[in-house]
């Protein structure tokens, strides 16, 4: 498929000029598409500043929300509170705040009604029902103080037109006196009151506002709700009509207008609510928009021109963007997409995250047009090749962070994850089809020797403190993600929506109404009877406990209640209390509050009754703790009657729950999706969360910081983790991808770490400085929320940056890994697979992995594989071609051929696991391909794959059973005669006890050699020296008895100079006595490399699986475990004691072979071959106990325990590769 694709944009680009104008024109397009959707009809682009983007519609909380306003209205009020100057009420203030109230009645577009303390009803006196300022003037009917005041004042100024004023009226009543308002039923200047003059006038007027104002101080509903709660301002609330947007943001103008003006009056005006915090966010979404957006781009393009030098660089960067962001908003728009606080964010990140794709695009240009000899399509087209499989991987991990979005529950979410998906698959999209289109017109660049700069410098550095401190980079950004953990605990989750900063003008109106009226938040609680009404005395008498209830419930410092609103202040102002109520009183003063005081409490079929709880809440956790409470009190107040709660505070609650939730889901997906993406890339899912550890660390550094700056994650917030986790991991897939294919080439792990830092280390920082930048851009928006995002996603990236420079490549030096598409160039057949030694039983899948596991190399005709006396562990298999074996010329005077080894052989076997030096030299004739296997490789395999492991230990084992018969058939096991006093020597070292790798202090895995071979020896000079200087044999016995250590290797050599001497010295016999009494006495120990012993890295629980599925078999000191000639099908595995092995001569008394311990392999060939003749007998020399494997037993080991048969066949490696070399020393000796 990638080829296809690769054939078809190769095909596209031979039109690029027709591919430049149809991107153009199509990107127009859909700007234009975009523009008729997005912007209304005045010219102002639609916004959704509303609370719904961030709560969930599949909610239950929400269906609760909306069917409770459609039965008693919203509570979406604003309020306009003025400040009384020096805090006195007076008839001038008064007067002057009613012509407020009705400017405002008059201006107002979509103002529904008004209330204040001059038009809220009385519950006592003669005026019952009109407002405290209605008094019985002449004539004993109602009329406002201040209309009086106005009306008798035009008395003394228009006399004549009050006259006429009065003529009307009574022409009015005789017509029609029910249509004539009560406010003018009063004659123009009636007698009695026409002697008064102004100041008399104002002086009593002064008076009855007084009074009126006395009386409803005493109002419970007015304090607090109307007049502030020290007397020191006065609010009018006001309720709209408004339905949509459009609406509410004309009514909002205007007021803002209307408000302006009466400040430059000298009015202290404050107004707030929920529409004014909606229309604020409107506009400074607008602001943002057109701050961030310019501002992000100006970065973006300056960014590219300071990394190339060249203005085709911007250029090209915005033609890409302006493409990709086009059809993105278009898609937006065709969706029926909303702006709103998190949807603001889409056009700088989907740019900003595009121009990263446009990076490494050119970067990999540059790299490829450094080669004259290609052309420029040649070059075009390599740059395509190169970049499209990692640039594809990377967009897919970075879409599905995104798409882990659409699993949240909240709108505005979702939203975001959707189109921001869209928008960075189209910026990909035009990256790969407009770029190789662009590129031609910018000038070729030089190719010549590269200049070490400052960042090769960095890098170089950088990479040998990896080299060198992997393990400690390794905990300490472990230690890191540790302390990240530990301050995450501090964050807290709150859904507050309003974004706004604390110096915005709504938030400081806002405080100033809460500080002299309470909060503005209304939770509704709404009492239902499913069975009958609701309207019985018994209700109310439980809604009085309730009251009581709240008002002893404790003020926080995070929640204050500040009123319930229900039918009981309206009720004791009439009846003095509830006392001896009865149900047909509750019906008749619950059904007319709506028609006497304008407030509703019942639904229209009387089974609901809805209160209202003011309160003021700053945070989301204890408004819960309050709801739990509320909800106990409601159940043991009302058992017979259902109770909800609902209201903006329990939509934010619930908004702040999903949050939570939805955070952890969508993490856990994109973790998830991620991770399998990568274990599938690299065949290892241990590979995959070791690709994934770096950004993970970032992540939870992320929410480290959040707890310790106090910071609670919002809606906004949330997000910022998936979408962390999915761009940080396109660094981590060029770095990894990057550092495979130099190790391809350099075959070793520090090396190819420091080319990789060179290659993409530059890249790498740059496109996350332009990530950083870009979402810093952020920080010039007016919303604190998009503030507080664009810098918390910057900051991971940062993180996610250092951790894949320092801590990722520590990661790499410590594994290998296979890559999907190597495992698919592979072109393996049944026949070449039968024809390798090593893939014998293994099926093609299973022998490409070991081939990608292990190392592959390229050698040209004559080209030296390894050469005599150099030190090694590697083991060599022929895929292609022949190689030579010889002994070199340098030690032997010429070169002396030893054998040719076709395909499918293995050579080099000898040094696999004592990592000694070679005994020959290997060289290629003609071409070669071999696959190279170490210690590391074998050991990294078991781990990874242990079936195919135990399989290839397997083969390795017959190999090295093969090598060991050939080297027993050239061994001469007959010892020239020694004298009496070397005899002694040559016992004692045939009886030196063992001492096992696991006795010493060394690494579990990495230690592969022991110490015995850190100084290599010339074989043939030392034992030259032998011949000829007594003073090494004095030295090497004295380096023996001070360590308590002996190699085989220094066995080999003394037993070389006893059998090269005839006589020895004095001093040499009382060396030969000391060292033989060390040896009994059990202070010199023979030392074995690493994994010839059967138990290393077998832990309690394996060791007890073997005894419980193969009886270990007891043989007491002297019994033989089986006599040479017999037949056997099994290997012994040795568990304790000592066993002789013996051979019949018959030419006297036995010849021992030699001596095996706990640990030890016996008769090995038996787990291949099956049933054999036993070559030799097996004598245990003290108390052993021993275990049989069959080839039917180990398979049995295979299928139960595969982790624990890869061990044991490992074991069994070192072991045979321990035993050919000493065999093969042997000979030399």
């Amino acid at each position: 498929m990638v080829l296809k694709a690769m054939k078809l944009l190769s095909y596209l680009l031979s039109y690029k000029k027709v591919i430049l104008a149809l991107a153009l024109a199509s990107s127009l397009f859909w700007l234009m598409f975009a523009g008729t959707k997005l912007v209304g009809p005045n010219g102002r682009i639609k916004l959704d500043t509303s609370l719904e983007p961030f709560f969930s519609h599949d909610h239950g909380d929400y269906d609760l929300f909306k069917a409770t306003e459609r039965e008693f209205g919203d509570e979406n009020l604003l309020f306009l509170v003025v400040t009384i100057p020096q805090g006195r009420l007076d008839l001038n203030f008064l007067l002057a705040f009613k012509g407020l109230e009705q400017e405002l009645n008059e201006k107002l577009p979509h103002l529904a009604k008004t209330r204040s303390l001059l038009n809220f009803p009385s519950q006592k006196g003669p005026c019952v029902g009109h407002s405290y300022f209605y008094h019985p003037f002449a004539g004993a009917y109602c009329e406002e103080i201040f209309e009086h005041y106005q009306r008798q004042m035009a008395c003394f100024n228009q006399a004549p037109a009050a006259k006429e004023a009065e003529e009307d009226i009574l022409a009015g009543l005789e017509q029609a006196p029910d249509s004539v308002p009560e406010s003018s039923l009063t004659l123009a200047c009636p007698e009695g009151e026409a002697q008064l003059n102004p100041k008399q006038l104002a002086y009593q007027t002064e008076s009855l506002v007084q009074s009126s104002l006395e009386r409803l101080s005493a109002d419970p509903l007015i304090q607090g709700e109307l007049v502030g709660k020290k007397g020191e301002a006065l609010a009018i609330v006001l309720k709209t009509s408004a339905t949509d947007s459009q609406a509410r943001h004309q009514t909002l103008d205007q007021l803002e207008i209307m408000v302006g003006d009466w400040r430059t009056q000298g009015w202290e005006i404050y107004y707030g609510g929920q529409p004014r915090e909606e229309y604020a966010s409107a506009k400074a979404l607008i602001k943002s928009l057109l701050k961030v957006g310019p501002w992000s781009m100006v970065i973006l393009l300056l960014a590219m021109w300071v990394l190339y030098q060249h203005s085709m660089a911007p250029a090209a960067l915005l033609l890409i963007s302006f493409a990709g962001c086009s059809w993105a908003v278009g898609f937006f728009a065709l969706w029926g997409g909303q702006i709103n606080p998190v949807t603001l964010v889409l056009p700088p990140l989907i740019a900003t995250v595009g121009t990263s794709y446009v990076i490494h695009f050119i970067s990999q240009y540059f790299q490829v047009a450094a080669h004259p000899e290609l052309s420029q399509d040649q070059i075009i087209l390599k740059t395509l090749e190169r970049v499209s499989l990692p640039l594809g991987l990377a967009l897919l991990t970075t879409l599905v962070g995104f798409l882990a979005l659409l699993f949240s529950p909240i709108p505005a979410i979702r939203d975001m994850g959707l189109f921001a998906l869209v928008g960075i698959f189209f910026m990909a999209f035009f990256t790969l089809l407009l770029l190789p289109c662009l590129l031609p017109l910018w000038p070729r660049p030089q190719s010549g020797e590269r200049k070490v700069g400052a960042w090769d410098r960095i890098f170089t550095w950088s990479g040998q403190l990896i080299a060198t401190s992997s393990k400690g980079l390794i905990y300490g950004w472990l230690g890191l993600a540790l302390l990240g953990s530990l301050a995450a605990y501090q964050v807290k989750v709150d859904a507050q929506t309003s974004s706004l900063p604390e110096s915005s003008p709504v938030r400081r109106d806002r405080a100033y109404i809460e500080a002299r009226f309470g909060g503005t938040s209304y939770l509704r609680l709404i009492l239902i009877n499913q069975k009958d009404k609701v309207t019985s005395a018994q209700t109310l008498v439980q809604l009085a406990k309730l009251k009581e209830w709240l008002a002893r419930f404790p003020e926080q410092p995070e929640l204050k209640l500040e009123r319930l609103y229900s039918p009981l202040e309206y009720i004791n102002a009439e009846r003095q209390g509830l006392d001896g109520l009865t149900d047909e009183e509750a019906v008749f003063y619950l059904n007319r509050l709506d028609q006497r005081f304008g407030v509703r409490f019942l639904s229209s079929d009387s089974k609901q009754l809805a209160l209202t709880l003011r309160l003021k809440s700053l945070s989301t956790g204890t408004f819960l703790a309050f709801r739990d409470q509320l909800k106990q009190e409601l159940s043991k107040e009302f058992p017979g009657l259902e109770h909800r709660i609902t209201g903006s505070p329990v939509l934010a609650a619930a908004s702040a729950d999903q949050i939570a939730s939805s955070q952890g889901i969508s993490l856990f997906l994109a973790f998830l999706l991620i991770a399998l993406i990568l274990s599938f890339l690299f065949f290892s899912i241990k590979v995959g969360l070791w690709a994934l550890a770096p950004n993970l660390v970032a992540v939870v550094t992320f929410f480290g910081m959040l707890g310790l700056l106090g910071v609670p994650i919002g809606v906004t917030l949330s997000v910022i983790a998936a979408i962390a986790l999915g761009i940080g991991v396109d660094d981590t897939i060029h770095f990894i991808l990057h550092f495979k294919r130099n190790l391809y080439e350099l075959k070793e792990e520090r090396e190819a770490i420091q080319k990789t830092l060179r290659a993409v280390g530059k890249p790498m920082v740059y496109t996350t400085l332009v990530l950083a930048f870009g979402f810093g851009t952020l920080a010039f928006s007016e919303l604190d929320g998009q503030v507080t995002f664009g810098l918390m996603t910057a900051f991971t990236l940062l993180m996610a940056l250092f951790a894949n420079l320092f801590f990722l490549p520590a990661l790499l030096i410590r594994t290998r890994f296979v890559v999907v598409w190597e495992y698919l160039t592979l072109r393996y057949t049944p026949e070449f697979i039968s024809s390798i030694s090593l893939f014998s039983s293994m099926n093609i899948h299973e022998s490409k992995l070991l081939t990608l596991v292990a190392d592959t190399r390229d050698y040209e005709d004559g080209e030296i594989i390894f050469r005599e006396n150099e030190p090694g562990d590697d083991v060599f298999v022929i895929l292609e071609g022949q190689v030579e074996v010889f002994f070199d010329a340098r030690f032997h005077g010429q070169d002396r051929p030893i054998t040719c080894l076709e395909r499918g052989q293995v050579f080099g076997e000898r040094v696999l696991f004592p990592k000694a030096n070679r005994m020959d030299s290997a060289r290629a004739l003609g071409k070669v391909q071999l696959l190279e296997l170490n210690v590391k490789n074998l050991t990294d395999l078991k781990t990874r794959f242990p079936l195919i492991a135990v399989k290839l230990y397997f083969n390795l084992a017959q190999n090295l059973c093969r090598s060991i018969l050939a080297c027993y058939r050239d061994q001469d096991h007959q010892a020239p005669e020694q004298v009496s006093e070397k005899r002694d020597l040559i016992n004692a070292l045939s009886r030196i006890g063992r001492k096992g790798p696991s006795q010493r202090k060394e690494s579990r895995l990495m230690a592969y050699y022991h110490r015995w071979v850190v100084d290599p020896i010339n074989r043939r000079r030392d034992f030259a020296h032998f011949d000829h200087d007594t003073s090494h044999f004095m030295s090497l016995i004295d380096q023996i008895l001070d360590s308590g250590e002996i190699s085989y290797y220094q066995i080999i050599l003394i037993k070389g100079f006893v059998h090269s001497e005839l006589t020895l010295s004095q001093s040499e016999n009382r060396q030969i006595e000391r060292l033989i009494e060390r040896i009994e006495a059990g202070q010199v120990q023979e030392v074995r490399p690493a994994f010839s012993n059967a138990f290393t890295d077998l832990n309690p629980r394996q060791i007890s699986w073997l005894r419980e599925n193969f009886e270990p078999k007891n043989l007491p000191s002297q019994s033989k475990l089986f006599v040479q000639g017999e037949f056997g099908g099994s290997m012994i595995l040795i568990l304790s004691g000592r066993i002789e092995t013996r051979l019949e001569t018959g030419l006297g008394a036995p010849k021992v072979l030699s001596e095996y311990g706990a640990g030890d392999f016996l008769a090995e060939r038996a787990l291949f071959v099956g049933q054999m003749v036993r070559p030799y007998s097996a004598v245990a020399l003290t108390d052993t106990e021993v275990i049989f494997l069959s080839p039917e037993g180990f398979q049995k080991i295979v299928k139960q325990r595969k982790r624990l048969a890869a061990q044991l066949a490992f074991n069994m490696v070192g072991f045979l590769a321990t035993k050919l070399r000493r065999c093969i020393l042997s000979v030399y000796a």
